[in-house]
């Protein structure tokens, strides 16, 4: 569970599109493979210079559906916004010498 869950912060539309646009990429680019659903993902940031969540955004699946996609596949992710747009990017790939989807 990812560890801010429990503090309540401000959330406005922009915070809700990045979320979204980030879970449509991770879906998207690991549909050959798994059918996410939106409550198995989520988004958190690695820590920053001064520990604090400032750091690059951090994909995270559930438990069972990491079981399910492959320990070995690493989600990678690249938001970016401007005014009122919003786009991610997820980049799902396998380490070396990791199964192979069948």
């Amino acid at each position: 569970m990812p560890a801010d869950r429990g503090r309540q912060a401000p959330r406005g539309g922009a915070f809700v599109a990045r979320r979204f646009a980030v879970k449509e990429a991770a879906y998207k680019a690991l549909l050959p493979v798994y059918a996410l659903t939106w409550q198995e993902l989520w988004l958190e940031r690695a820590p920053g210079p001064k520990g604090r969540g400032s750091g690059r955004p951090v994909l995270v699946l559930a438990p069972a559906t990491a079981a399910a996609v492959g320990r070995s596949t690493e989600l990678h992710v690249s938001i970016s916004h401007d005014g009122d747009y919003t786009s991610a990017v997820v980049l799902a790939a396998r380490t070396l010498g990791g199964p192979r989807a069948t």
